[in-house]
């Protein structure tokens, strides 16, 4: 693929992937153009400690990158890091070192992030400009996992229990949904929410079909939603702008990585870009308008009904 080597842009392009490709023994950070293929690096691996290992990523209201990932500094030690990098300034700062192994992360209404820890007892909440910890979401009954995903507008977070075939709930409502009733070989991974509070998970099934299912958590009603195809083990959920939701599949045969679009209408898949490095990726949303810009337009519609209205009738005497 054709690659750029600096963004052409003061921002993050809408809708383009961002992930992780393999460079010198670490990883670039790089914007993928979902139309083309084009790869733009936006941070490289000498900006990254040594050996680092890239996990979750999202991009926040002002549109910074949030990532996260482990390094190894000399030896067997690991460290870890969570990361802001700022496309205005194109520069890279550093939030938290102190979540060992983070994995994937996503961002409360507020912009907090929740991320989850491979070898600690999480998810954690951290504040994104301070780097502090906030609390710990830990459910005792629920216990450790990798891949979480948050509802931006109730800011519910979903966490798995791969090897139980579960998802739960941690909050504000609580849910368990058991997976076994989909079959015996589906193991949950990512969850992604859609606009209407809908889960849509993953399958990491090593002997059964790739899948991804739908389950509605105010009916408790679950179908297959895509299975087969082009899916391989299914990892990192996202969903496009356009309502598509994008997959990352790990191709047992081969090794490779993907990124699959399935068509949110009819289901149809197709191979939006070849896959990264790692597992995890983010998509540019829409940026949503400032307050004040909201307070404008709304101003600009009252004013507007009033002048299709007309002036108000007088009262009569």
């Amino acid at each position: 693929l054709p690659t750029a080597s600096a963004p052409s842009a003061a921002s993050l392009p809408v809708g383009h992937l961002i992930g992780y490709v393999a460079s010198g023994g670490s990883v670039d950070v790089v914007s993928v153009d979902p139309a083309t293929g084009q790869r733009t690096v936006l941070v490289s691996a000498s900006e990254l400690p040594r050996l680092f290992r890239g996990a979750g990523l999202a991009v926040d209201g002002n549109g910074d990158l949030i990532f996260s990932g482990r390094y190894y500094p000399g030896g067997a030690t690991v460290a870890s890091a969570i990361y802001r990098y700022d496309p205005n300034a194109d520069s890279l700062s550093l939030i938290t070192g102190a979540i060992a192994d983070p994995r994937d992360l996503d961002l409360f209404s507020n912009g907090q992030i929740v991320v989850q820890s491979g070898v600690q007892n999480g998810p954690f909440v951290i504040d994104a400009l301070s780097g502090q910890q906030i609390v710990t979401l830990y459910d005792p009954t629920v216990g450790g996992s990798v891949w979480l995903g948050v509802n931006r507008r109730t800011d519910a977070v979903y966490v798995e229990k791969t090897v139980q075939q579960l998802v739960y709930s941690l909050g504000p409502a609580s849910l368990t949904f058991d997976a076994s009733v989909v079959g015996a070989t589906f193991r949950p991974t990512d969850i992604a929410t859609d606009a209407s509070g809908r889960l849509f998970i993953g399958s990491e099934a090593l002997n059964g079909p790739p899948q991804v299912i739908r389950y509605d958590p105010l009916t408790q009603d679950w179908i297959v939603f895509s299975v087969g195809g082009l899916l391989g083990q299914v990892r990192s959920l996202q969903f496009a702008n356009d309502g598509a939701l994008l997959a990352s599949v790990f191709i047992a045969d081969t090794g490779a990585t993907q990124i699959v679009r399935i068509d949110p209408a009819t289901g149809t898949q197709s191979i939006v870009a070849p896959g990264f490095s790692s597992a995890y990726f983010a998509v540019v949303p829409v940026p949503e308008p400032p307050v004040a810009a909201l307070s404008l337009i709304w101003i600009l519609i009252v004013t507007a009904a009033r002048r299709v209205a007309g002036p108000r009738p007088t009262p009569l005497a």
